[in-house]
């Protein structure tokens, strides 16, 4: 009997400290995640937007107004077919109403693009102060967050979201006395663990990591760390403005062409 519980005992042990490492290894990929989200990639979104707004905003500019005038010159072409009196004002109200999404998702992009000007690329943390961050996110993290402890309840969730938003910030002083605070208070403790209930847990923790490992996977492979080679391509990044200088110039001259159609049409017509 006295050999069966030590055999078990080192079983419990054995299985605690695999349950142990998969909880480091899950609490690194998190901060890896955090990182890719809450760093990187909104870094990344704002130098594409600084490298490309402007001229992306104009090209959707020239494109809705082109499709307006094609949209007027039909209209005015239906009321002489009806032999009415041209009503330019009635035309351009309905054009207007026609086109109120695309006005608005040009109100959209143009506000966006105002706000990444005015904020910029947000300076990254770099080299021994950003291991140190990390370290101590992800020592935080293991004391907080639902998939790595066991006694998670909602009066650990500010605690959560505050030391989220302080890494998020680089604030390493309020995620270390985040740290301090969740050491010595009063949550649950986690109860301990017989054999089964130590081998679920392991595969639990298997299983998050392999569904944290596809999203990053995914996050890398979409917009906008998909885009981080490019960006850092100063002869690819000067190519593909040309192409959307080039794209803008011709809707322009699209929209000339129809709007030089349009003044021949309304000066032949008594308004």
């Amino acid at each position: 009997m006295k050999c069966d519980y030590m055999n078990e005992n080192t079983r419990i042990l054995t299985l605690k400290n695999e349950v142990n490492l998969l909880r480091d290894k899950l609490a690194e990929k998190i901060v890896l995640m955090d990182h890719l989200q809450l760093h990187v990639c909104p870094n990344l979104d704002t130098d594409y937007i600084l490298k490309f707004g402007s001229l992306k905003q104009k090209i959707e500019t020239n494109r809705i107004e082109c499709e307006k005038i094609k949209m007027k010159i039909g209209l005015i072409e239906k009321q002489l077919n009806r032999k009415s009196r041209l009503n330019l004002f009635e035309i351009d109200e309905q054009i207007e109403n026609e086109f109120g999404k695309q006005n608005e998702y040009l109100k959209e992009i143009s506000a966006k693009l105002t706000v990444t000007k005015n904020h910029g690329l947000k300076e990254e943390l770099k080299g021994e102060d950003f291991k140190k961050l990390n370290h101590v996110y992800k020592e935080t993290l293991l004391l907080l967050h639902p998939d790595l402890v066991d006694n998670f309840d909602y009066t650990m969730e500010n605690y959560l979201l505050n030391v989220i938003e302080a890494y998020e910030n680089y604030d390493f002083n309020t995620i270390k006395s985040i740290k301090v605070m969740t050491i010595n208070s009063n949550f649950p403790k986690s109860k301990e663990k017989n054999i089964k209930e130590l081998l679920e847990l392991i595969n639990l923790l298997k299983i998050r990591i392999e569904i944290i490992n596809k999203d990053l996977i995914k996050i890398k492979d979409s917009y906008p760390f998909n885009q981080i080679d490019f960006l850092k391509d100063e002869e690819k990044v000067k190519e593909y403005k040309n192409q959307l200088d080039e794209e803008k110039n011709n809707y322009m001259a699209e929209y000339n062409h129809y709007e030089d159609i349009e003044d021949r049409i309304i000066n032949n017509v008594d308004i």
